[in-house]
């Protein structure tokens, strides 16, 4: 009887779990793919103790995908808090999912900076390595 039990017990646990588990998988490229011009629309910087959500923002912040595997932004990449309306350019690997800025560097040391990106609900959302706690910016396709 308890084995009888268990075994009615256990598909439902995993049944559960994997229902969990697949509706925060993270969603694959939209239609019309990552090439054209993304707007920034929410930011997430987590105070430290993982209630950070995404906060809507107004901003003209872009980054622009080309074609030929480059992109550039209407601001610095390099830092994620950064004013800065220099403009970052770089390149991008769809089989990494991640952008490369030709401008950031890691204080002493010769690594590239990768900056990873995913795609939920068909928005682009980019994370950003340096972030101790977690910090994300979503982009919204605008052409």
């Amino acid at each position: 009887m308890k084995y009888g039990l268990i075994f009615l017990i256990l598909p439902a646990l995993l049944l559960s779990c994997s229902q969990e588990e697949s509706s925060q998988q993270i969603e694959s490229e939209p239609e019309g793919g990552l090439v054209g011009k993304w707007q920034l629309f929410e930011i997430l910087m987590d105070p430290g103790d993982g209630s950070g959500v995404f906060q809507v923002v107004s901003s003209d912040r872009t980054i622009e995908f080309l074609g030929d595997g480059s992109f550039v932004s209407n601001y610095s990449l390099c830092l994620t808090d950064s004013d800065s309306d220099e403009e970052t350019m770089g390149t991008y690997d769809q089989n990494k999912s991640i952008l490369v800025p030709s401008e950031c560097e890691f204080p002493g040391s010769d690594a590239k900076f990768e900056i990873p990106y995913y795609f939920k609900e068909s928005n682009l959302v980019v994370g950003f390595p340096p972030c101790i706690e977690p910090c994300a910016q979503k982009f919204k396709r605008v052409k």
